[in-house]
């Protein structure tokens, strides 16, 4: 027996949620298919922290590279070893 979609969504991650419900209140015949066995995603099941720290870091040493000649005498640095 052979099913058909409108729509097929691989990943139950946040943007695979997202785009479901989306989906799904148009009326369209959906398929979500994930590889694990619990829905959710990479940062929702394990974590993603170790990805929004370096971004952080990143982030700060822009804002102060942004912020040079307002009172910031060094802008930040890192070293990511």
């Amino acid at each position: 027996m052979s099913k058909t979609y409108d729509v097929i969504i691989v990943g139950s991650g946040t943007a695979g949620q997202t785009i479901a419900y989306e989906l799904a209140e148009s009326r369209l015949k959906l398929a979500l298919v994930e590889q694990s066995n619990r829905p959710g995603g990479t940062c929702a099941l394990r974590g993603c922290q170790a990805k929004k720290w370096f971004y952080e870091g990143a982030e700060t040493i822009a804002r102060t590279r942004h912020l040079a000649g307002t009172g910031i005498e060094k802008p930040a640095v890192a070293s990511w070893l």
